[in-house]
């Protein structure tokens, strides 16, 4: 149903559908299901922050509680998912933050698409957070382009 909700951009009743599926997920234990609903609510909480931009708080915290409770591949996800808030905000460290440490898990799952993903992102807040450090932004530069050759 949530799904469906967000198909129809109907961000408030995916939510509460999310949240419906949450505690299911909580009430039989099952974790994967929960840092799933967690993301679900984050996103549409960072699609509802267009126009209320109080919910990119409530954003940011699901997608806190994703990263806590997720294999390596959720805490990508949510990495990315919190880069993107903190970007929003705008808050170029806190997003330069998450963006690195989902470019750590992509390195650890070996994912070169996942790779590319977060230094793409980093490279796009790159004036803003890594203007002052021409080499880290070089680094980034570089592995981009040997990443995209391998892609």
């Amino acid at each position: 149903m949530g799904i469906l909700y967000d198909n129809l951009g109907k961000w408030d009743k995916a939510i509460e559908c999310y949240r419906k599926f949450l505690d299911v997920c909580r009430l039989i234990g099952d974790q994967h299901g929960e840092g799933l609903a967690y993301n679900c609510i984050g996103v549409d909480y960072l699609l509802l922050s267009e126009d209320k931009p109080e919910r990119l708080e409530d954003a940011i915290q699901y997608h806190k509680k994703h990263e806590e409770v997720s294999d390596l591949n959720g805490k990508f996800l949510a990495c990315i998912n919190l880069g993107l808030c903190y970007d929003k905000l705008p808050d170029a460290k806190m997003s330069l933050f998450y963006y690195q440490n989902a470019l750590k898990y992509a390195i650890k799952m070996s994912n070169l698409v996942g790779q590319s993903i977060a230094i793409g992102n980093i490279g796009k807040i790159g004036t803003k957070g890594l203007y002052d450090n021409t080499d880290k932004m070089k680094m980034f530069v570089e592995r981009y382009i040997k990443i995209a050759s391998e892609l």
